[in-house]
């Protein structure tokens, strides 16, 4: 059974959305020093073209891009991860601290929402802790199917 749980057999898939590609690349970086699977993408739209070949389990997202903010990818990824047994985290990371800013996110369903500039130890412990504590979605049987 999936687990969904963070080990050295089943790493996350982290992926690292901004539109600023420096901002994308270190986070990344940072997280694929520690030994994680990050990868970063420079926009909503090239994010959700990649989740059909790659499927994140966690996705870290600016809020304030250009043609899809991150509001509407998250809604977006919400809906493409509807039916996984395995739930995805989505981590709000903006310039954005304000309480506005805080309760779109919360009502978007965002799991956490970091204010940049994000210290790199915040981050890790933030994606580690957010990811352990998922817990998968039961397995449909057939039988359940039929009630």
């Amino acid at each position: 059974m999936d687990t969904a749980r963070w080990s050295p057999t089943r790493p996350a898939l982290i992926f690292c959305v901004d539109d600023n590609p420096d901002a994308a690349d270190s986070t990344a970086t940072l997280l694929q020093a520690s030994g994680l699977n990050a990868v970063p993408y420079y926009g909503g739209r090239d994010a959700l073209a990649a989740m059909n070949e790659a499927s994140p389990d966690v996705c870290l997202l600016d809020l304030a891009m250009p043609g899809m903010d991150g509001v509407e990818l998250a809604g977006r990824m919400r809906a493409w991860a509807a039916g996984r047994r395995r739930p995805l985290v989505i981590v709000a990371v903006t310039a954005h601290g304000d309480p506005e800013s805080r309760a779109k996110t919360e009502a978007a369903g965002f799991d956490h929402h970091l204010v940049k500039p994000v210290r790199a130890a915040e981050l890790l412990a933030i994606t580690l802790a957010l990811w352990n504590s998922v817990d998968p979605l039961p397995e449909v049987t057939e039988s359940d199917s039929e009630s």
